[in-house]
């Protein structure tokens, strides 16, 4: 299991079993404010996905988002709105 650490971040883990990875994420405030062009957060090296997943979003105010997870585990805005709100979300992935 793997825990992200940032400040104003209510909770991040991802948990792998084989070449499974699940990821869960109630941002919190450390989305708030960011563009697409930052990283948001990065999966560990052993548990980057083997393709581009898309994920939507939804902030506990009801707004929703989409976010992207590239093959190289950087999980960003899809789109460059620079929402506030902390989004939850899981997401369950094959890694590369």
């Amino acid at each position: 299991m793997h825990y992200f650490n940032h400040p104003n971040i209510t909770h991040a883990s991802l948990v792998k079993i084989g070449k499974i990875a699940v990821l869960s994420v109630d941002s919190g405030a450390w989305f708030n404010g960011k563009s697409k062009t930052e990283t948001l957060l990065q999966m560990p090296n052993n548990s980057l996905p083997a393709e581009l997943i898309n994920i939507s979003a939804v902030s506990i105010d009801g707004k929703f988002t989409n976010l992207t997870l590239g093959t190289d585990g950087k999980l960003r805005f899809k789109q460059d709105e620079r929402p506030i709100g902390a989004f939850i979300f899981t997401v369950t992935y094959i890694c590369a």
